[in-house]
């Protein structure tokens, strides 16, 4: 055993969010699976872009590109609330999280592009999976 302590992981989950995702967790795992085909070219990089719609409705894009293999961007119907929110992640990571989510559906919980965003299985909010955003763009 180990002596000492353990560290704070509480003090990065997002307290609350600007942006909440509900999606298929099957078809959101198929989609990163493909996605990670182009990614792995480049970093593992795949750009989410949630957007909400009317009613709740919304969509959420996946888009990897890379020199070598060209891109792919994949949209999948999700329930959207919140502010639109571009936000990249490693496509690797994303998948390890997923592979453990036990509901049909999944919930992605973010504020912005450059801070952890939270994803858990749908309506267990004890179980998190923390993901760090890549950076993109400049930013």
């Amino acid at each position: 055993m180990i002596d000492g302590k353990f560290p704070d992981y509480q003090a990065i989950l997002p307290k609350d969010h600007k942006t909440r995702a509900v999606l298929d967790a099957g078809d959101l795992l198929k989609a990163c699976k493909q996605a990670s085909i182009i990614a792995r070219e480049g970093s593992n990089v795949v750009r989410f872009h949630l957007q909400p719609g009317a009613d709740q409705t919304g969509k959420v894009n996946l888009l990897a590109e890379s020199d070598e293999t060209g891109a792919s961007e994949i949209e999948l119907e999700a329930t959207v609330e919140g502010q639109e929110l571009d936000i990249a992640f490693n496509v690797k990571f994303l998948q390890d999280g997923l592979e453990a989510i036990t509901t049909k559906n999944v919930t992605i919980e973010a504020n912005a592009h450059n801070t952890p965003a939270v994803l858990h299985s749908t309506g267990d909010e004890e179980n998190v999976y923390v993901l760090m955003p890549m950076h993109i763009d400049g930013r």
